[in-house]
């Protein structure tokens, strides 16, 4: 997977939204990420600072929830489809911003170019890649893993 986290890192352009990336090395048994150094997770987070319910005050989980949506945007305007969401792979740095972290499940979205410009994948564009096998936990599988039916951006 690491390799597979180093080509999104080294295709997508910087945002401030997600984990930066600043480079690889390796040894004979290894591939190694330097990336962002964060604080927190979302989960750790509102495990330590939510209510009792577990959930983080609804002020800040718009806050989160909006940096998470500008990552997304942005990886679907260069083609790309994150399919690992869940709180773990939302790091929050020592300021508070929320960046997406973990590409390694990441995608480009189309064999070729694409057409349809920012959200991509319109008329013009080449067809839709079938998606790979099945990732993560039951409980984050999205439906068309499970079908089997080809994937995109929702």
């Amino acid at each position: 997977m690491a390799l597979l986290e180093k080509a999104a890192h080294e295709a997508l352009p910087p945002h401030p939204c997600l984990v930066a990336f600043h480079g690889t090395f390796q040894d004979e048994s290894s591939v190694y990420l330097l990336l962002e150094l964060c604080a927190t997770d979302l989960y750790e987070l509102a495990r330590a600072l939510g209510d009792a319910a577990g959930g983080l005050p609804e002020s800040w989980a718009r806050i989160y929830s909006a940096s998470v949506a500008l990552a997304l945007r942005h990886l679907h305007a260069h083609g790309w489809v994150y399919r690992d969401l869940k709180l773990e792979n939302v790091l929050v740095d020592r300021a508070g911003h929320a960046k997406l972290a973990d590409l390694g499940a990441a995608r480009p979205l189309h064999d070729g170019p694409r057409g349809g410009g920012e959200g991509g994948g319109g008329e013009g564009g080449a067809a839709p890649r079938r998606p790979p096998p099945a990732l993560g936990t039951a409980e984050t599988t999205p439906p068309e893993m499970i079908r089997g039916a080809p994937l995109d951006f929702a």
